[in-house]
């Protein structure tokens, strides 16, 4: 009962939400297609992306400025880190 009555409440069932039914669809995908890639994807984006971005458009009323910038900073180090590393298992892989 405190949870929901508090602030911001749905936007924190979202974010948990939002980290399963990307790893699922990750999996299905990566089961129909028959390729690692969505998996890997999926479970990237599902750990960590989607709390980033969410968390960067919650509103302040529910986070603090700076957690809101370090909510913005993250998302993006989160798209880097993860061209970097397709990039590199491309490159390994070969032609």
């Amino acid at each position: 009962m405190y949870l929901a009555a508090r602030p911001g409440f749905g936007w924190r069932l979202l974010y948990g939400f939002a980290h399963e039914v990307t790893w699922i669809s990750g999996l299905i995908a990566a089961v129909l297609l028959g390729s690692w890639w969505p998996l890997i994807a999926g479970f990237v984006i599902g750990a960590f992306g989607w709390h980033w971005l969410l968390l960067w458009l919650t509103p302040l009323s529910v986070v603090t400025p700076a957690e809101s910038a370090r909510a913005r900073r993250g998302w993006w180090l989160t798209i880097f880190w993860f061209a970097v590393a397709v990039i590199l298992v491309g490159l390994i892989a070969g032609p």
